[in-house]
């Protein structure tokens, strides 16, 4: 009998952070890709209560030219997600408070092995060209997306072990996932894919839908200009009554911070969406009485990673004397959005454990640690950082400074370009570096663990650390056992996660990071996303 199951776990992978990274020129690691749930002008992240007025036109600043309207291939590329968000629908919807939602499926359901999600579709629901959407449309875009031929990055969630996921449409109105093996985060894998056409994309074929997109969302498309807009108009038939409320959505590609700051001080445009203006920046912004700042803290970390392959830093007391040397406070302070943190797993996850240990700033700490390791006269190394892209150069630059202030540790800093020089250098075999700074976005308490599992016979960039624990791996597969099952079990695994990952000191946790959404006053009804940065734009209404 199958168990009824509209919540579930789930995070973005390395890879999927590699790629989002790479496209969108937001490097450091994330990915994905905010403060508490929610986001509120200069420090949280919704926007404040009113009545939503109809009509207008908003202007959203990208940082990034859009290589493809297809959300098939879109993958994880932020910029490319943001945009696909307004004219496609996904089948669930993960909220801003980080629980699943009914999108274009109304309920779904979960066997008791967990191999078979059953999702029984929205009735009533129209593609931009009149035509029904049905379970036919869920079968062609999910098959289409395991074709090697379509190049998808998706497609490695849908083939597992190199055998598909069987797709089953025993009526119009349902859907049968059958997975060959469970994934690890099987809901965020359906709630990422966004639904195309059979019909019309089969007679288009991927270029053609990528000159003119349609699907099921608030806005339909009208037209682009490559390298500098593109322009959607309200749907009037969108399934969800009485949205969207504005009347034109455009899209304006300005890879330059300064520019963006000046287009939106002279109302040219009216979102800055993430990456977004440079922290000097913000604090302007957050100054001008006609915009307003939406600081969002997303579901993740910056962190220092440690390259265990380097001889350095195989003895834990070298990695955690790093880690007593590490001021959150001030990294936080020096990048504007963020909270202070010690710990990998986000406190918008219930499973957070505030009793976990933690490190503090405690030089006396570094000393002795280092001198019991074998290094009384101190250690040396490089830390990889990112080359001006923001936040993640400032945060390298102040956690330098902050180790080499303890006399004992003398830290260099080379910054690279994140797709020809990063990349290549951390996240690449061989993995030539020794300290890394990065960071990292997650949509589960349980994914946050996924990069320190462990290596394999393969080094992949999921083990770029090269750190493996036989406990860590223990209880990481006690709670996804217990996950559905057992609460309690579930909890006392995740708590024994956060102790073991503290005390192996696999990486040092800077703190809790986010971006800014910046806006002019006039926009009204954002609402933050810890993972997706900018995901209602049917939300978006214009104060007259």
């Amino acid at each position: 009998m199958a168990v009824k199951s509209n919540r579930d776990a789930s995070t973005l992978t390395r890879r999927d952070l590699l790629q989002m990274l790479g496209a969108t020129g937001a490097a450091a690691v994330v990915a994905a890709c905010a403060p508490p749930s929610g986001s509120s002008p200069s420090g949280s992240a919704s926007a404040p209560a009113g009545t939503p007025q109809r009509g207008g036109s908003v202007t959203v600043a990208l940082t990034s030219n859009l290589t493809t309207l297809d959300p098939r291939i879109a993958g994880t590329n932020n910029a490319l997600r943001l945009v696909t968000h307004v004219y496609t629908n996904t089948l669930i919807r993960l909220n801003e408070k980080l629980e699943y939602e009914p999108e274009l499926a109304e309920s779904w359901d979960r066997s008791p092995d967990g191999l078979t999600y059953t999702l029984k579709l929205r009735k009533g629901v129209k593609f931009h060209d009149g035509s029904a959407f049905t379970s036919k449309d869920v079968k062609f875009t999910l098959e289409s997306v395991m074709d090697p031929a379509l190049k998808s990055s998706f497609r490695t969630s849908w083939v597992i072990n190199n055998v598909p996921t069987k797709i089953e449409t025993p009526d119009d109105y349902t859907v049968r996932i059958v997975w060959p093996k469970e994934p690890d985060e099987p809901l965020y894998t359906i709630a990422f894919q966004r639904i195309v056409p059979k019909d019309y994309t089969e007679k288009v074929g991927t270029d053609g839908y990528t000159a003119k997109p349609i699907g099921t969302g608030p806005f339909r498309f009208v037209s682009q200009t490559s390298g500098d807009k593109v322009t959607f108009e309200r749907n009037p038939d969108f399934w969800k009554s009485g949205l969207p409320y504005l009347d034109q959505l455009m899209f304006r590609i300005i890879p330059d911070p300064a520019t963006r700051l000046a287009a939106i001080q002279a109302n040219e445009i009216q979102v800055v969406a993430p990456p977004g203006l440079n922290p000097d920046d913000l604090a302007i912004t957050a100054k001008d009485p006609d915009l307003t700042n939406y600081n969002q803290l997303f579901a993740g970390y910056h962190y220092m990673a440690f390259n265990e392959r380097n001889p350095l830093f195989k003895d834990k007391r070298v990695r955690q004397a790093i880690c007593s040397a590490v001021d959150s406070q001030e990294i936080i302070n020096a990048v504007i959005v963020g909270e202070v943190g010690h710990n990998n797993v986000s406190k918008k996850f219930k499973e957070f454990d505030p009793n976990s240990p933690k490190y503090s700033l405690d030089v006396n700490k570094t000393k002795s640690l280092l001198a019991e390791a074998g290094f009384p006269n101190g250690i040396d190394f490089t830390i990889s950082g990112l080359a001006a892209l923001q936040p993640y150069t400032k945060v390298a630059e102040v956690v330098q400074n902050q180790l080499n202030r303890t006399g004992v540790i003398r830290a260099k800093l080379q910054l690279l370009d994140f797709t020809s020089g990063f990349v290549p250098k951390v996240f690449s075999a061989p993995f030539d570096y020794q300290v890394a700074i990065s960071a990292f976005t997650s949509v589960s308490a349980l994914a946050a663990f996924s990069t320190y599992y462990g290596v394999t016979a393969q080094q992949t960039t999921e083990n770029f650390m090269a750190f493996t624990d036989p406990a860590l791996q223990r209880a990481y597969d006690d709670a996804k056992a217990a996950r559905f099952s057992d609460p309690k079990k579930y909890q006392d695994s995740m708590n024994a996660l956060q102790k073991i990952i503290i005390d192996d000191a696999p990486a040092a946790f800077l703190g809790y990071w986010g971006n800014s959404v910046t806006t002019r006053k006039a926009v009204q009804g954002f609402i933050g996303h810890p993972i997706q940065s900018f995901e209602y734009m049917e939300q978006l209404w214009l104060k007259k």
